[in-house]
């Protein structure tokens, strides 16, 4: 989905996302295949528009929604090799159009490389295991990963790419962290279990916890992160915070949520810079200190990074391996439980 500072603008945010996605696919292009850079671009999107402009009215995003038709003929208006196409009612409707497009162009001599834009459906996975055996197809595919990547995508060969100047960082309604079960003697929640970060912070500050590993951005050398013998990237270990922490934090939580914004800028407290100015951003850029911000990374290591112990992003502020250090399964996949942390050792980052 992109980012609202074109979806709220019409038919004008319709062109420039039009524009701007295919400026920057160019320039991703031009670092490994500068060679088909300049070729024609086809930019191929589906949704089920009414379906879409409902589910971003009952998030809150009104305006959004009643201008995403104009949007999308916006993004048709420039030059005829951009579509935006509604494919209707339906159940996997835009799923089987998207599959047969792949089809379409993968088996098309002409086309010289792909760009797939759904990772956020692991149902996409088995069209890609297919092709994955062909070491021709490696190099014709890249991945367009969302903030929400299926998990399934982490075990294939094809290249990988963020666009988060264009699309948005987080969910129209962002997900909270799993809480941890009450009496559960492993520390893992539930199978549909509800959860949220006050559910975390409640267990007690005696409790038999392990530390939980924070950012790798607090040491003073932020172009290294942690990795293991295997290089495997590691979190960095550092206590709980404290029960009066998360107090204050969720008190200054519920007073901000009073301006009209949905939450903490996590690229903005966590990730260095947020592309937006503060003024724009959905998202709060002031109120927190030092404190309330400890606590933010530590929630943001429940959520799993689509990366896993690949990642090399010293700004990544999401889990690396397993924080509730069980056995699985959980939100973590399996090779994320156990991580061994023999031999650690600091490598360069990105």
């Amino acid at each position: 989905m992109f980012d609202d500072k074109y979806l709220l603008r019409g038919t004008d945010g319709g062109r420039e996302a039009a524009l701007a996605l295919k400026s920057e696919l160019q320039r991703e292009l031009r670092k490994d295949s500068p060679a088909i850079a300049d070729l024609p671009v086809l930019l191929k999107l589906y949704a089920n528009v009414d379906k879409l402009g409902a589910a971003m009215a009952r998030h809150g995003m009104h305006e959004g929604s009643n201008h995403l038709r104009d949007f999308c003929r916006g993004f048709c208006q420039t030059g005829g090799l951009s579509e935006f196409i509604d494919v209707g009612d339906g159940s996997g409707r835009a799923d089987h159009e998207i599959k047969g497009v792949l089809q379409h162009f993968q088996d098309n001599p002409c086309c010289k490389h792909i760009v797939l834009g759904s990772c956020h459906d692991n149902g996409y996975v088995c069209n890609l295991d297919v092709i994955r055996s062909e070491s021709s197809f490696h190099d014709r595919i890249t991945l367009l990963k969302s903030f929400q990547t299926g998990r399934d995508y982490s075990h294939l060969p094809f290249k990988s790419i963020r666009l988060p100047s264009l699309f948005r960082t987080q969910a129209f309604s962002a997900p909270a962290p799993p809480a941890i079960e009450n009496g559960s003697k492993n520390g893992t929640a539930s199978a549909g279990q509800g959860s949220s970060y006050a559910a975390r912070a409640s267990a007690s500050d005696n409790s038999t916890t392990e530390p939980i590993p924070t950012s790798p951005t607090t040491p003073a050398n932020r172009s290294v992160v942690l990795v293991n013998a295997k290089g495997e990237r590691l979190d960095r270990i550092s206590k709980k915070p404290s029960q009066s922490a998360f107090s204050k934090y969720h008190s200054k939580k519920k007073e901000l949520e009073n301006t009209g914004k949905r939450g903490p800028c996590n690229l903005h407290f966590l990730g260095g810079a947020c592309s937006m100015p503060a003024a724009n951003c959905q998202f709060w850029h002031d109120g927190f200190d030092k404190v309330d911000i400890a606590v933010l990374k530590w929630f943001m290591r429940f959520q799993c990074c689509d990366m896993g112990p690949r990642c090399r992003s010293v700004s990544c502020f999401y889990g690396h391996a397993c924080v509730n250090f069980c056995k699985g399964p959980c939100k973590f996949g399996p090779e994320l439980h156990g991580v061994d942390r023999t031999g650690e050792r600091e490598v360069p980052g990105k």
